[in-house]
């Protein structure tokens, strides 16, 4: 609950997992900036409809990929995930004090 951002290691057995399941839909429900890392071994499914909203919102959203095993560097993978995750931070909170703003009057203060 205290964190700015979601990032979910996606791999083949992922999106089975009643646990992962939940933490997803959690960060959904809270607006969370969400940051999937996509495994080499997971696979996008065809058909994104037999999924519930938030994987659904998860897999739309930017990711990155990483290839442990394919030659792509972690470092390279990390350096892309942290600067996925500076941006969402960004957008979030310019979404989230432009919001404040609509909801404070003159003069006021949240």
């Amino acid at each position: 609950h205290r964190s700015d951002v979601f990032v979910c290691l996606l791999s083949r057995k992922t999106l089975n997992s009643h646990w992962v399941n939940s933490e997803v839909e959690l960060a959904v429900k809270a607006n969370k900036p969400l940051v999937p890392v996509f495994h080499e071994d997971f696979q996008h499914p065809r058909d994104l409809k037999v999924h519930p909203e938030h994987y659904r919102k998860l897999l739309r959203s930017n990711g990155a990929r990483l290839f442990d095993r394919q030659g792509e560097y972690i470092p390279a993978a990390i350096q892309k995930i942290s600067e996925i995750i500076r941006q969402s931070i960004t957008v979030h909170n310019s979404r989230v004090q432009a919001k404040s703003a609509l909801l404070t009057r003159p003069g006021e203060e949240l």
